[in-house]
This record gives structure tokens, sequence and C-alpha cells, in this order.
């Protein structure tokens, strides 16, 4: 296959993706794919939980969609809120007559094959019974899968209320965006350049003339990968003033450099990275003076994804 150069300096406003809303995009999908009952993204004001749900919902697919975003200590007014979202007359119901319309609509958007998210915002605000109320419908199964998807942003102080539930899986926006700011280079360097391989074949090459380029299965990442065992986004490429990083973004199935597992490495000339069926080979000359070893990759990136996960408990692979 003849190969050709790509670069990566012009992109379409969809691209211009952080890694940090990449990783935290990824557990959402991950959530939604899952059927997990619950996702928690928590950081202080300002640091884009708005942004990422207003990303995630634009892009996926089927089910409606419910906010609340006024805390109340009512689990009636809640309750009524999100009912009247779906489309259901739930004025002047008691909380018993809320609950089993709830159910019933749950039931019926199953049997459709369509799981409802409920979005609620500053949740740490809510109040003890609304957190019960939550709790109850998390735990709602049909065919041996929760029925809808909870997806609760907030403050740290949430963390605090997360014990109240049956999960320990959570997103931090602000360890995200403890990513230290890159440093630009002149516009007539670049930090070298990508050879995409599947097999003997050469499918593409591009030059690293962006500060961060996102690899992953969807069409909106920079190196788009569309092997079924790549994550919808995957990893990043990140362009330090002493050289080049790949980090894991959390993805289901990892990603190799030189046949060895990691979350994030300093690249030299040669290195081999390894998604699913993919090579990418790093091409850079002034990189192969740089010995990854004097440097602590994890001293220069912060996490990608800082969550809690139960013991014990492993993700499936993607299908």
């Amino acid at each position: 296959m003849a190969s050709r150069t790509a670069h990566l300096d012009r992109v379409h406003p969809r691209q211009a993706t952080g890694p940090w809303n990449l990783g935290a995009l990824e557990y959402l999908q991950q959530s939604l794919d899952q059927k997990r009952p619950l996702a928690f993204i928590t950081g202080q004001r300002g640091s884009g939980k708005a942004m990422l749900l207003r990303r995630f919902l634009q892009y996926r697919t089927g089910g409606p969609v419910a906010f609340s975003k006024t805390p109340t200590e009512s689990p009636a007014a809640f309750l009524e809120l999100i009912l009247l979202q779906f489309g259901l007359e739930a004025h002047d119901s008691s909380l018993n007559e809320l609950r089993s319309l709830a159910m019933v609509f749950f039931r019926h958007q199953a049997s459709k094959g369509s799981r409802p998210i409920i979005v609620v915002e500053n949740a740490q605000a809510y109040g003890p019974l609304v957190f019960e109320l939550i709790e109850i419908f998390s735990r709602l199964e049909i065919d041996g899968e929760s029925a809808l998807l909870f997806i609760l942003t907030g403050t740290r102080d949430l963390s605090n209320r997360v014990d109240m539930l049956h999960t320990a899986d959570r997103c931090d926006l602000d360890a995200l965006n403890a990513l230290p700011t890159i440093a630009k280079k002149t516009a007539d360097q670049h930090y070298g350049h990508l050879e995409v391989r599947l097999g003997d074949n050469l499918l593409d090459e591009y030059v690293i003339d962006r500060r961060q380029i996102s690899i992953g299965r969807k069409r909106h990442n920079d190196i788009c990968l569309t092997g079924r065992f790549v994550s919808r986004h995957h990893a990043v490429l990140i362009g330090q003033p002493i050289g080049v990083y790949i980090v894991d973004l959390k993805s289901t199935n990892g990603l190799c450099v030189n046949e060895e597992p990691v979350r994030s490495r300093a690249l030299v000339n040669g290195d081999v990275i390894s998604i699913s069926n993919y090579r990418i080979v790093f091409v850079d000359d002034a990189a192969a003076s740089v010995e990854p070893e004097t440097e602590n990759p994890a001293q220069v990136l912060s996490p990608t994804v800082a969550m809690r996960r139960q013991v014990g408990e492993t993700l499936p692979k993607l299908s």
C-alpha cells in the first residue's frame, strides 16, 4: 500500500481534545458500553465537567437523557423532574406513584433495547434521601443488566458520598488537568514522525508537528486505528522539550512499547508501540540521545485518569 505523510497541524475543531478529555470520555463510554449503573466525574469549578458531558452526549447513540441541575433534599421533586423530561405526566404524584411510573418506563425502554441516562450535576449537594433513591434505581436490572446509567458530577466532596453507593469507580478531572503545559517549538521544528504498520504493510506516516496526538478507534482521533480491540480513545502522544511520551488513556486492552506493557513511556528513536495488531514505529534522530531511564515518566506526567476500582474487578474486553 502506498504511504502518505500526514501533517497534523490543521485539525477540525472536533479533534481539539486534550488528553484529560480523551481519558474522561473513554471512562464514560466504557460505563455506557459495559452497562455500569453509575459513573462519577469529580473536579473543582472550571475543571471542564460541563464540556465533557456535552462532548460525550453529542456522540453517544440511543437512549433518552434527563438532567437534574438543581440540588434538592426531596426525592419526589428529583424524580418528578426526571420523569417530566422523559415525557411522562408526573405532576401531583406521591413518591410511591413516581417510583412505580419510573419502573414501568425503564422496563419499557429496556424492552426496546434502550438504556436511559440520568445526569445529576453538583451531586454532592443533594440530600441523603435522593442518594437512597439513586441507589434503588441503580440496582434495577432487567435480564441481568442494569436498566439505566446515572452520571453524577460534582466537586471532590462527592467522593465522600460515593461510599453510600455500590461502586468505587470515578474519574477525577483535577488530576487530569495537572498535566504540565508543554513548551512550544519553533515553526521549523517537529518532534519526529510515526510509521503506522499492520503486519508487513505500511499504512501511513505522520509527522509529529503538534504537541498532542490522539490515537484511537473513533474517527475524530488524529490517528484512527479501526481494530475492534482498539479503544475509542486509546492513547496520546505528548511532545515535551525533553522528548516525546506515549500515555495510555486507561484503554481496555492497554499498549506495549517494544513488547513491554506500559502506562507511560519516554520514546527513543526506533521504539515500537503496539496497540492491538497495529505497530507504530517512532522515528526521531534527535531523541536517540535521550536515555529514558534517566527520566521518570511519573514525575513528568501526572496519571491520565485517577480512578479507584474495587479489588479484583477487571474490565471486560471490547467485543
